[in-house]
């Protein structure tokens, strides 16, 4: 193949020194839609547009494979391709380089997800709910996962048999990229290996992993890790300040029960430190602005059989509940199973077009300390 790689950071290059191993495949450039990336990325290799590209294909590169994280620059970037007359194209799996290092040693071959662009549609990331409530009261959870009570709240948990069949309904109609299994705290969910075998049964190609604040790693039992590792799932560890304080233990754990885990935070070292809100209830911003300085607009989100543009739609309603609001989304979100939903078509939608939700998001976002509190506040979250 003579490939085009799509992407200039740490991935492409990853990408990159793989393939100049390889005697069958070459690379013959990079590409960028940022114009002003026009030096030579590695061993005066050229970065071109999209427009170069499309004029380079097939004679000279025959194969666009992209390698990046961000899902939302994906699904924009596969709508360029969608229009172009080029077939092959590929995502590199971020498994190589995204665990700790000792993992990435390890991986020593590449991972591709080849698209066929005609039969099926990829969803770079979704994130799937399975259950509301947490065991750390966050002050302003972007979740509002410290307004839910497992008690009172009827519907806190994904059943295990809708969840099945709603991953097997997307499964038929779409590739999935990344898939992450959160909450609320996902390990407080009582059927959470039996999601974990089902997203892997539905999706083998994803990147899965369960989002956790790692806080009930210690007490987990030995029959988590073996189905983590059995069906190549990893952990995304959240470093809040109670979770740094047993870092070193979990890394220990972890490593003990051969674990792929990846710790999200500031740094590996400072964890995370603050939040940040940007809720305005009267609900009077302007959408499209407000969408694009989100950093939630790329987490479609499932939650009971119907797919939203973000966790703010799915679950805010708790919140304008909590402080005797009458605003509730859940109606909005696309039903998989009752929908008549153009798959092809649907990527645009939820990607590039703001939804009702989007004008209770402000332009303006303000950041806070980290804490926890267990009498949360109307100002927790708005501005």
């Amino acid at each position: 193949m003579n490939i085009a790689i799509w992407g200039t950071k740490k991935e492409a290059i990853y990408l990159y020194n793989q393939i100049k191993s390889d005697d069958k495949n070459r690379v013959v450039c990079f590409v960028d839609n940022n114009k002003n990336m026009c030096e030579p990325l590695i061993d005066n290799k050229p970065i071109y547009s999209i427009d170069k590209l499309k004029n380079m294909y097939p004679d000279q590169v025959d194969t666009v494979i992209l390698a990046l994280r961000n899902g939302y620059s994906i699904a924009c970037i596969l709508k360029q391709l969608k229009y172009s007359n080029i077939k092959n194209i590929g995502l590199l799996k971020p498994l190589a380089f995204d665990y700790n290092e000792k993992i990435c040693l390890e991986e020593n071959n590449v991972h591709v997800i080849w698209i066929d662009m005609l039969r099926m549609s990829i969803l770079p990331y979704l994130q799937v709910v399975l259950i509301k409530t947490c065991n750390l009261n966050c002050k302003g959870c972007t979740h509002f996962a410290n307004l839910f009570n497992k008690r009172l709240d009827n519907d806190n948990t994904y059943p295990i048999q809708k969840l099945k069949e709603d991953l097997r309904k997307i499964s038929e109609n779409m590739e999935i990229f990344r898939l992450r299994l959160l909450g609320g705290e996902p390990l407080l969910y009582p059927e959470l290996k039996e999601a974990i075998a089902s997203s892997r049964e539905c999706f083998p190609n994803a990147d899965i992993r369960v989002v956790t604040n790692g806080l009930l790693l210690m007490k987990a039992s030995e029959e988590l890790f073996q189905c983590l590792n059995h069906y190549n799932i990893g952990l995304d560890i959240s470093l809040y300040q109670p979770t740094m304080r047993i870092k070193q233990e979990l890394v220990n754990l972890l490593q003990r029960n051969s674990v792929k885990y990846h710790f999200e935070g500031m740094s590996n070292t400072e964890g995370i430190e603050r939040f940040e809100k940007n809720i305005r209830t009267e609900g009077v911003n302007n959408p499209e602005k407000a969408m694009s300085i989100c950093h939630g607009k790329q987490c479609l989100t499932l939650l009971h059989g119907r797919l939203y543009k973000c966790p703010f739609e799915a679950l805010s309603y708790k919140f304008y509940q909590y402080f005797n609001q009458n605003i509730d989304y859940r109606n909005d979100g696309y039903n998989i199973n009752k929908d008549t939903i153009d798959w092809t078509d649907f990527l645009d939608k939820v990607y590039m077009c703001p939804v009702e939700a989007c004008k209770h998001c402000s332009e303006k976002i303000e950041f806070f300390d980290w804490s926890t509190t267990c009498s949360p506040e109307y100002s927790d979250w708005t501005v």
